[in-house]
């Protein structure tokens, strides 16, 4: 079961986050995550810092005082789990993150690892006293016992072993001899449907979707006031909450929408790309892309989005981006020259046109000015205001055109300045960060490939079909097919399946799939498991005893007699020996009565 225990830090803040984030113990911290701060034991210490001193105005590194107490300044907890928990580091992390955020709330400044280095995984995490909106955090007992409350309640949710045993039998939930006896010899229908619903807990989507995959696999789901379950070759169906603690129809939901909360999805490369920038803004902060990652967030921030949405992979590729700007830059500074010319020369055309064809007084209009004006409509073939009666309207358009290319040129030359920027922080590293980023991105798209084609392979089937002497008379009521009358076809996986629909989650789509592939006929045999799946002109007929051959048929029923024989005889001594205890009660009462009675007559 989940252990906690909390420590107050009154001095060594810096010293406990360097110890919970060291790398060593952490998986070169892939399990260490933070809220409201930094990931990395420096800087989070800062952050710290500065809230605390912010809100209690108190120094953060003031010593301990001789006498009197010392303030904590933070509250370091640790959660943790045994190797009988049967959870994994990943499902160890999250159960801490949730913690601090049910616990605390989003307001919190807190540090959470995992140290994987030990049998025993466990998690640390560190919280300033104080939240960033001011709230005092307090390291009472009282808010321990509540942190273990929330720390079981999550255990519960993720299916955390010993804490539903344990709760199980704080609520008086025993287990009778019979299903202890059966659980012992690997026979229990209880122990066989929990532990398949736990495999399929972390690909539903929902109750109704659990429920739906069951009954794909040959399981009868029969609904009423309460969920009962009946196994493939079970006699009698039992209710959801008789399996144990956590496995009532609230908790089952609860525990979905926690993993499907969790659940890691494919990403798409642009989405991988700015997961993996996001990240270097950390190992960057002190190599380069800024001199002070607060006040230069918004450069960087640019910066990181022109690498994304350009895709530059490398510091050529954004010297070639930069070489190309500038070539279009001057381009169009030239057109800019252009413009204003043709602009120029029209108005003037068009002043000079008013002021010579038009009504004015003799003073307003000099004779120098006229004589200018006439050389210039001369030289231009203008003999009336006609003749400029379209020039509003280009210089209109020029200038529409202007203030386009102005624009364009101010967002170039913006762009050339983050590319510099770009450049001047990867040359001032002495490695390659846009490489770093792309080799990050390629690394975590071929291991999500892989994931993807492991997950593929591990789907396996085999295609069965009846042999040539066997008499197929199932649709009309004769007996179901056997896998001693068939010949086995293919013995594979859906990686093999090149088909539309061999990746689906669903199981109609796989079966279609492998149809389609593999040309199959009515009569044919999909068998999965244990259980195999028909072909038929409606679809598919689900077929729960294919897989066993006639003698393990045969071994079942002998083995389900003589544990029915025994149950018998179980059940038979018990009465005996409940006749045998009655009776020596009864045997008692009598001589007590018969004691009783001889003392009264005396």
């Amino acid at each position: 079961m989940p252990y906690i225990k909390s420590k107050p830090v009154h001095t060594t803040v810096d010293k406990t986050l360097r110890y919970i984030l060291n790398p060593d113990k952490t998986a070169e911290l892939r399990y260490a995550d933070s809220l409201n701060c930094f990931t990395d034991a420096h800087l989070a210490y800062m952050n710290m810092k500065a809230v605390y001193e912010h809100y209690s105005g108190r120094s953060f590194t003031e010593p301990k005082p001789e006498n009197g107490n010392c303030p904590i300044k933070a509250i370091h907890l640790i959660q943790s789990f045994s190797a009988e928990d049967g959870v994994s580091p990943d499902e160890v992390h999250r159960i801490g993150m949730e913690l601090v955020k049910k616990m605390y709330g989003d307001k919190v400044q807190a540090v959470v690892t995992t140290h994987v280095d030990k049998e025993h995984i466990h998690n640390h995490i560190a919280l300033c006293s104080y939240t960033i909106d001011g709230k005092k955090l307090y390291n009472t007992i009282s808010e321990v016992e509540r942190a273990r409350d929330i720390s079981d309640l999550l255990c519960k949710l993720y299916g955390v072993r010993n804490v539903m045993e344990t709760k199980a039998r704080r609520k008086g939930q025993r287990m009778t001899y019979c299903e202890w006896m059966h659980r012992k010899q690997g026979t229990s229908w209880k122990a066989k449907i929990s532990d398949y619903i736990l495999t399929l807990l972390p690909v539903a989507n929902d109750l109704r979707h659990l429920l739906r995959i069951m009954e794909a696999h040959g399981y009868t789901i029969k609904e009423g006031k309460y969920i009962s379950i009946l196994a493939p070759g079970q006699q009698r169906a039992v209710r959801l909450k008789s399996l144990g603690e956590g496995f009532d129809e609230k908790s089952l939901e609860e525990r979905i929408a926690s993993l499907v909360a969790n659940r890691p999805k494919n990403l798409s490369p642009r989405e991988i790309i700015e997961q993996v920038t996001s990240q270097v803004m950390y190992e960057t902060c002190n190599i380069g892309f800024a001199d002070s990652v607060i006040d230069n967030i918004r450069r960087l921030s640019r910066q990181l989005a022109i690498i994304n949405s350009e895709h530059i992979c490398s510091v050529e590729e954004a010297e070639s981006r930069l070489h190309e700007t500038e070539k279009e830059i001057a381009k169009l500074n030239a057109k800019i020259t252009d413009l204003e010319a043709d602009i120029q020369h029209k108005q003037l055309i068009f002043d000079a046109a008013n002021r010579f064809f038009g009504k004015h007084r003799l003073a307003e209009y000099s004779a120098e000015q006229k004589k200018q004006d006439k050389q210039l409509l001369q030289k231009n073939g203008i003999t009336s205001l006609m003749g400029v009666a379209g020039y509003q309207s280009d210089i209109d358009t020029y200038k529409a055109e202007l203030a386009e290319v102005q624009a364009r040129l101010a967002e170039l030359t913006d762009k050339t300045e983050l590319y510099r920027g770009i450049i001047e922080t990867c040359t001032r590293d002495k490695d390659d960060i846009l490489s770093k980023i792309r080799k990050e991105v390629d690394s975590r798209l071929t291991e999500q490939e892989h994931d993807r084609i492991e997950a593929m392979k591990a789907d396996k089937f085999r295609i069965y079909r009846p042999a040539a002497d066997y008499e197929d008379t199932f649709e009309e009521g004769g007996p179901a097919p056997n896998v001693d009358d068939c010949e086995l076809l293919v013995d594979g996986n859906m990686y093999e399946v090149k088909e539309k629909g061999s990746e689906s989650e669903d199981l109609t789509d796989r079966l279609e799939a492998t149809y389609r592939y593999y040309n199959l006929r009515i009569g044919d045999l999909i068998a999965i498991g244990d259980l195999a799946y028909r072909v038929n002109k409606q679809g598919y007929s689900v077929l729960k005893t294919f897989t066993k051959s006639r003698a393990e048929k045969e071994r079942d029923r002998q083995e389900e007699l003589a544990r029915e024989e025994q149950e018998r005889t179980e059940a038979e001594e018990r009465q005996r020996e409940e006749e045998q205890k009655k009776k020596k009660e009864e045997e008692t009462t009598k001589q007590v009565q018969h004691k009783t009675r001889n003392k009264l007559h005396l």
